[in-house]
């Protein structure tokens, strides 16, 4: 949600006076628009971000091949800094010490790339965090994975999370709207208090100890 600028308070003032409908893509986005521009509420409808199903183009064998075996944490999006794969990154070697037969996958691509990588040369992660880059078939992943974090902490709904629903994956995400919309902490996800690397490391944790919930949760989503 962007600051209040001059050009976003005329922008709001146009919806307020010339439009008898405005959508918005979750309960999250309609709350704030009307709490912060004055709109009234019953122009506002939600209508939900379908997430197609997209067919699956060529299997990751190489990919597979390096994580045979491992316990696979993926993440799926821009790498910018609302994303917060920086604190994913932090929690997962964190776990690390623990559980040294994991792998974090991120797939996508950004302008924070670099910065990242050089957080995964720094904390010596190089043999356990993968960069795919950005891809053009990205629903071929979700298959790789074994549990899917997204730390975000700004989404107006936030597909990524859903199509590992889709998926039958357990999720991890971080404790703000509109994830907690969605999300049953213990039912069809897990949640952690956002940009707490502490408490994301524990919440992979219970799901590396308990493999029970990956089935459970996976299937409630």
């Amino acid at each position: 949600i962007h600051k209040r600028s001059l050009t976003k308070v005329f922008l709001d003032w146009l919806c307020s006076k010339w439009t008898y409908k405005i959508v918005c893509v979750s309960t999250y986005l309609r709350d704030d628009l009307v709490k912060t521009s004055g709109i009234d509420a019953r122009k506002v409808t939600v209508i939900e971000d379908g997430i197609p199903e997209e067919p699956v183009q060529d299997p990751q064998n190489k990919l597979r091949e390096r994580i045979a075996g491992r316990f696979v944490f993926g993440n799926m999006g821009m790498l910018i800094s609302t994303k917060r794969q920086g604190v994913l990154i932090k929690a997962f070697s964190l776990i690390l010490g623990v559980h040294s037969n994991c792998v974090l996958i991120i797939v996508g691509g950004g302008e924070d790339e670099w910065k990242l990588k050089g957080l995964v040369e720094q904390l010596k992660l190089e043999d356990s965090v993968i960069f795919t880059g950005h891809q053009q078939y990205p629903h071929d992943f979700y298959s790789l994975f074994d549990a899917f974090v997204f730390p975000s902490v700004s989404e107006g709904l936030g597909n990524v999370y859903i199509e590992a629903w889709l998926h039958s994956l357990p999720i991890i995400c971080a404790d703000i709207r509109p994830m907690s919309d969605y999300i049953t902490d213990n039912y069809n996800g897990l949640l952690f208090e956002a940009d707490n690397e502490g408490a994301l490391a524990e919440k992979m944790k219970q799901l590396i100890e308990r493999k029970e919930l990956i089935s459970k949760m996976g299937q409630n989503g």
